[in-house]
C-alpha cells in the first residue's frame, strides 16, 4: 500500500519543497521505499536538492523525479512505501 502527501499552496516561498524533503528523509531513515514528486518542472528544487545530495554521497539515498502532472507522478505510486507530491505555486 502507498501513502502519498500532497504539499501544495498557491504561494510560492511557503515551504513546500523544504516540508517535502524533509519528510522524504525522515520516512527514508526508517527505511520506507520514499520518492518525491517534484511538479515544478521549472524550478526543480527537489530535484536540485537529491542531486546535491548524491554528489556529496548523503545517505539515505531519496528518489526524486520531475514530472509534469499528477497523474504521471501517480503512475510510479505502485513502487513505493511513500509518494511525497512536492506541487508548484498557484496550484488550484
Amino acid at each position: 500500500m502507498t501513502f502519498i502527501i500532497c504539499v501544495v499552496s498557491q504561494k510560492g516561498g511557503v515551504g513546500k519543497s523544504t516540508l517535502s524533503r524533509l519528510i522524504a528523509r525522515e520516512y527514508a531513515a526508517a527505511n520506507w521505499n520514499v520518492k518525491i514528486a517534484d511538479l515544478d518542472i521549472s524550478q526543480g528544487t527537489s530535484f536540485n536538492w537529491q542531486s546535491r545530495r548524491l554528489a556529496r554521497g548523503i545517505l539515505p539515498e531519496i528518489a526524486v523525479e520531475r514530472f509534469g502532472t499528477v497523474d504521471q507522478a501517480l503512475k510510479v505510486a505502485g513502487h513505493y512505501n511513500l509518494l511525497i507530491i512536492d506541487a508548484p505555486r498557484r496550484t488550484y
